[in-house]
């Protein structure tokens, strides 16, 4: 058995070179072993953790932009035979991350919002410029658990494996990715 320390990569690569401006844009999330041992990954909820912690830059006078939920969550059982995969060395998981026609998510603008944001101030797509898109993973998992059709920034965070017996022995360090956007 390696003494190495296990070690997990993410990249998040746009699906086409450029997006029309007023478009969203998609992504393959690519999660790969970078270890030469077997690594144990929780993947509960994975679309809704790499969307929640989505953060988009707009570069120097540009706009800035954050994903928040709209709909409110409950906590799913976890399933150890669905949500823990084993991913020897080397091995991806891959994950693709849509944002068009999300029931739950919506891009909003970082600046000027009321306390309690309505789910019609998230934009249907991005002007045309360069944006950085930005996520992570963390052994933290945060549902909206607040009222539907607004963002009212109420949260219920959990953290693995402190409150899911089963899982230990997962990877649990925070990991993150950022990747450039040109809408045109």
């Amino acid at each position: 058995m390696s003494s190495e320390e296990p070690a997990l990569n993410m990249r998040m690569i746009p699906v086409k070179e450029a997006y029309p401006a007023g478009t969203l844009p998609q992504f393959e999330v690519i999660i790969t072993n970078a270890s030469q041992q077997p690594v144990r990954f929780c993947r509960y909820r994975l679309d809704y953790r790499l969307k929640a912690a989505m953060v988009v830059d707009g570069g120097k006078g540009g706009q800035d932009f954050e994903l928040q939920p709209f709909v409110s969550q409950t906590w799913e059982p976890l399933n150890s035979s669905k949500d823990i995969v084993i991913l020897g060395p080397g091995e991806q998981l891959r994950h693709r991350l849509t944002f068009k026609d999300d029931p739950i998510f919506g891009f909003l603008r970082r600046a000027k919002q009321p306390p309690v944001i309505p789910a019609s101030n998230a934009v249907d797509g991005f002007p045309a410029g360069k944006y950085s898109f930005n996520t992570a993973l963390s052994n933290q998992v945060g549902l909206y658990v607040g009222k539907d059709g607004v963002f009212d920034h109420r949260l219920e965070g959990r953290k693995v494996p402190d409150q899911w017996p089963g899982i230990e022995g997962c990877y649990l360090k925070l990991f993150e990715t950022t990747t450039e956007v040109v809408f045109r």
